[in-house]
């Protein structure tokens, strides 16, 4: 599953509430999710309305927790080999 962060613009809600979010992206069509009706859904299950936030290069501000225990794992790491010479 591909994710974008996103993040609220300033004037929208309060900078303590600047959270940077997690969105889908849809894999056939490279946009973020949409539901038409209530918006573009965060993991964390908060509606975001066209023109509210903002898409990030990656995490900038306090990250939301909720989004964060909601997204996949990331791959572990492949198993090491060590060098029985050293």
């Amino acid at each position: 599953m591909a994710l974008a962060f996103v993040r609220l613009r300033p004037g929208i809600v309060g900078e303590t509430k600047r959270t940077t979010h997690l969105v889908e992206v849809v894999a056939e069509t490279g946009k973020l999710m949409f539901l038409p009706g209530f918006g573009y859904p965060t993991l964390c299950t908060l509606y975001l309305q066209p023109n509210s936030f903002d898409i990030l290069d990656g995490v900038q501000g306090m990250p939301c927790d909720r989004c964060l225990l909601k997204s996949p794992s990331p791959e572990p790491p492949p198993a090491l080999v060590l060098d029985e010479a050293s």
